[in-house]
């Protein structure tokens, strides 16, 4: 089938079908993730257990930790172009 054909018959636009059809724009949408899953995973083991042991986790916490985690592999983000996380009014 057509790739015009397959736009009008699944009312999809022809671009998408295109794009799909000579694989561009293979990225999953959004933000694209810095971490491995390998690494999110090492990362939610020690809030898991944290959690478990009742300790309160906050988002700022959680920050604290991957900042840790990629000042350790060396990673810089954009998100984190300071030394300090700490907001000021």
């Amino acid at each position: 089938m057509s790739i015009p054909k397959a736009s009008r018959k699944h009312s999809i636009p022809y671009g998408t079908i295109f794009n799909h059809c000579h694989g561009l724009h293979k990225l999953k949408t959004g933000g694209q993730p810095r971490l491995s899953a390998e690494a999110e995973h090492k990362l939610a083991e020690p809030i898991e257990t944290l959690a478990q042991g009742k300790v309160p986790v906050d988002f700022m916490d959680v920050r604290l930790l991957v900042k840790d985690y990629l000042d350790r592999q060396g990673i810089s983000h954009r998100r984190f172009v300071t030394t300090s996380l700490v907001q000021t009014g």
